[in-house]
């Protein structure tokens, strides 16, 4: 009787933050956000010193946030257009008050952290998260990209993996009384800004999490309805241009070497033809349905990690317009393939993916801002071009295969033909996978600024 008060009474009396804690992740957090800062200075007319950030779309978002205030339609076409929902203008709107200098820097710390919140989800602790989050940041060129132009790609990552990869959160050890997030509505809330996460609330009702996938639709859905608070005629307006086929995308876009999306390379090695559009839709909504079919298998067998960092990757090339910037999600992938119950040949395709898009190789072919000597490739040129585009089916087809034998109860290169066993990546158990033991309605999503 006497000890259950006791722990009762050390409940009641948690305390509102661990300023040790605090104390340790502030110190932590000091090399990655050097290295966001470095990162940001080395965009094109941007200075370490004196500090002369030039976030480009990071300006395009503020941009539009001046136009909502003026009362002018933030969507009204201009050199460089806002193109995502009416939801996506609400961090600019919390930044406008801000020096421009001041935005770009508090930006850049703040996608520090949140690297290191995805980097000790996949279970790496102590100094690892500091070391491992800067050499992220520094030498893994999406996240760069994301840094140099003020992007969303390391915002749509966090918001996702933390609200659907289950681990312990740095949240929680800041703030004891902190409780996690329902299921999805993180999910939700990165659709309201960008709309390639809706795969993920796809996935969830068919790996049968149905009731984080109604949160998901139901955040998603809250997200729409701010955009119509914030701005009606605006959100009316994207909506029903979006429902009609016009995302607000450049048509020049298409078919830039920079461009990596199955879209813009068919449109390439079709030398423009005026089907070529449609056919790469067509190719990217076949291995869209391919992707999504693995990823339901491969998270109902219990690699949730896999399943994740294969569907938000190849999200990003199936969309018609897919960054080197959007490709935030090879960091989760290249830990997956360091597990030991990754096979061999999936191992050697996800890290060629990944290496690919951090070196780029592509560059050295000949190309300018927009369209320009791409209309002049050869066949090799071309091919070379969507190089990371074949690394990535091989990586599907592949995982396809492994998941098909697996279902044989084949062993494939010495792993388990079974439900995969918890594989060690950093410290303390990294890379777990699988929901075992975990409530399906409640979020891991308890890591730093997550809901907040």
């Amino acid at each position: 009787m006497g000890s259950t008060a006791s722990a009762a009474t050390a409940k009641v009396h948690k305390p509102l933050v661990d300023w040790s804690q605090m104390l340790w992740l502030a110190l932590g957090a000091i090399f990655p956000i050097l290295a966001a800062w470095y990162a940001t200075s080395t965009q094109v007319d941007a200075h370490l010193l004196p500090w002369e950030p030039n976030m480009a779309d990071l300006r395009v978002y503020r941009e539009a946030a001046i136009d909502w205030a003026k009362g002018v339609d933030f969507y009204r076409v201009k050199e460089s257009p806002f193109i995502y929902p009416p939801f996506a203008l609400l961090p600019s709107l919390l930044l406008l008050p801000l020096d421009f200098t001041v935005s770009q820097t508090i930006w850049a710390a703040v996608n520090a952290l949140m690297v290191m919140a995805v980097v000790y989800r996949l279970g790496f602790r102590g100094w690892h998260v500091s070391v491992l989050s800067g050499a992220v940041i520094l030498w893994m060129y999406p996240f760069t990209d994301v840094l140099k132009f003020g992007q969303l790609g390391i915002l749509v990552l966090f918001l996702v993996f933390l609200d659907l990869y289950p681990g312990e959160g740095i949240t929680q050890r800041i703030f004891p009384r902190w409780r996690p997030l329902p299921t999805g509505l993180l999910t939700g809330i990165a659709a309201g800004l960008k709309l390639t996460p809706l795969a993920f609330i796809l996935l969830l009702f068919l790996i049968r999490r149905r009731r984080a996938g109604l949160v998901a639709v139901g955040s998603f859905l809250g997200t729409v309805v701010v955009g119509f608070l914030l701005a009606p005629s605006a959100s009316l307006g994207y909506w029903t241009r979006l429902a009609g086929g016009d995302s607000g995308a450049n048509p020049a876009l298409m078919g830039w070497l920079n461009n990596q999306s199955i879209v813009s390379h068919t449109i390439r090695m079709m030398k423009w033809h005026p089907s070529s559009e449609l056919v790469g839709l067509a190719i990217s909504g076949l291995v869209l349905l391919a992707t999504m079919v693995v990823c339901v298998l491969i998270a109902r067998r219990g690699d949730l990690l896999l399943s994740l960092s294969l569907l938000g990757f190849i999200t990003v090339i199936v969309n018609p317009v897919g960054w080197v910037h959007h490709m935030t999600w090879l960091l989760p992938l290249a830990v997956a393939a360091f597990r030991r119950t990754t096979p061999m040949l999936l191992r050697v395709a996800m890290l060629a993916t990944t290496v690919w898009y951090m070196v780029n190789p592509y560059w050295a072919l000949p190309y300018k801002f927009l369209i320009g000597p791409e209309r002049h490739y050869t066949i090799k040129q071309n091919l070379f071009a969507a190089g990371g585009f074949f690394l990535s089916l091989a990586m599907l087809l592949i995982a396809a295969w492994f998941e098909w034998r697996v279902r044989r109860r084949t062993p494939v290169d010495g792993s388990a033909a079974t439900r995969p066993a918890p594989a060690a990546v950093g410290s303390e158990g990294a890379g777990q996978v699988g929901q075992e033991g975990r409530d399906p309605g409640r979020s891991g999503t308890d890591d730093i600024g997550a809901g907040s």
